[in-house]
This record gives C-alpha cells, sequence and structure tokens, in this order.
C-alpha cells in the first residue's frame, strides 16, 4: 500500500521530466547527531565514523555513481554523511545538476497539494 507522500510524489513525478534520467535515485533521511547531554542516545557522537562506513558500503554494493541521484535534507548527522559518501562516489559536477532539477521537482510536488 502507498502512503499519501508516495501517491503525490509519484504523481509530481509524471507531471515533469527532469533534465536528466537517473539510474537510481536514492533518497536518504538520517538522525542528527545527539546534542551534548541528550538523555537517550539515539545518534550518539562516537557512532559517526560507523555510520559513515555502513552508509559508504552501502553506497558501495549498489555500485553508486555519476548516474544516479542522491537526496536529502542536509541536516547535520546521518544525511551530511550521506551527501559526503555520494560526493566521494561521484562527480562533483553532477551536484549543479541536481541543484537545478531539486527546487523545480519540489516546486511541482507542492503545488500538486490541492
Amino acid at each position: 500500500m502507498n502512503s499519501s507522500a508516495d501517491i503525490v510524489f509519484d504523481s509530481a513525478l509524471k507531471k515533469y521530466k527532469p533534465p536528466i534520467e537517473p539510474r537510481y535515485v536514492l533518497l536518504f533521511s538520517g538522525h542528527m547527531i545527539d546534542a551534548p547531554g541528550r538523555k537517550e542516545a539515539r545518534f550518539p557522537p562516537e557512532k559517526e565514523r560507523e555510520a559513515a562506513e555502513a552508509i559508504a558500503i552501502k553506497l558501495d554494493e549498489l555500485k553508486t555513481g555519476e548516474k544516479d541521484l542522491a537526496l536529502c535534507g542536509g541536516a547535520c548527522g546521518g544525511d551530511l554523511l550521506f551527501a559526503e559518501a555520494c560526493d566521494f562516489v561521484s562527480d562533483a559536477s553532477n551536484w549543479s545538476n541536481a541543484s537545478e532539477l531539486i527546487p523545480s521537482l519540489f516546486a511541482k510536488l507542492l503545488n500538486s497539494f490541492p
């Protein structure tokens, strides 16, 4: 069963033909690194290297590269680790293409709401 977000996102994609046709579209949403003094650990700073390695291993398993589009929110923590790992496996020039595509895609997505 698709969520409402899936349906809206798919609908917006059908209305918009991007200037690129990625092999994979990778969407990452992670946790922020815990603030000092957080009572319950979720993503303690000492786990940053382990998380970065796990992300890099998964990207390697998927054989990601320049023909793929990677999206993330950019919050400190998992999102930035993912962006850094994608930058490592991809030509940095692709970031400019993605930065032109993303605002247009999300504007269309937001305009699809009644």
